[in-house]
């Protein structure tokens, strides 16, 4: 059972029973999400050797079907594991909130670019924004994983070895 009596002044806390602090995300969630990142770059370079650029408008194509496919449902995938940690990082501090903010409008970007890649008026335009947001989200992790790092203390590195 919970105490209702508590340090912390009441504007800090919404309920006495809920704590404030999540647990910080782990180095293996950012790592797997730059990872996650770079396969779908990967992808995404595949798709423009694989899938013709002059193609009919429609969301899959008929020639190089199995990477675009595979492509889509990792981006999507990406979304959903961003938005998470997004929601996660809202209490880990403001350099890791940052860097969760970053990545996941990387990843919308990357996702208006595909759907835009879609229709033939707008492909180029939308494989721009695909590779903007593809490096705005990679970049916007990398703060967070960043922030995870372990901190050398002040004088442990003299510079004599």
């Amino acid at each position: 059972m919970c105490s209702t009596k508590s340090n912390r002044p009441a504007a800090a806390e919404s309920h006495p029973c809920v704590s404030q602090r999540a647990p910080a995300i782990g180095r293996g969630i950012w790592v797997a999400v730059l990872v996650g990142i770079g396969l779908e770059f990967a992808l995404g370079v595949a798709c423009l050797v694989l899938v013709p650029s002059g193609r009919a408008n429609g969301w899959i194509p008929a020639q190089g079907r199995d990477v675009y496919v595979v492509h889509a449902a990792l981006g999507g995938l990406l979304g959903i594991g961003a938005l998470l940690i997004f929601l996660r990082a809202e209490r880990n501090g403001r350099v890791v909130l940052l860097g969760a903010t970053i990545g996941l409008v990387g990843l919308v970007l990357g996702a208006g670019g595909g759907m835009l890649a879609a229709f033939h008026p707008w492909r180029l335009a939308g494989i721009a924004l695909m590779f903007a947001g593809t490096l705005v989200a990679f970049f916007g992790f990398l703060i967070g994983l960043a922030q995870q790092m372990p901190r050398e203390a002040a004088g442990d590195d003299d510079g004599s070895s």
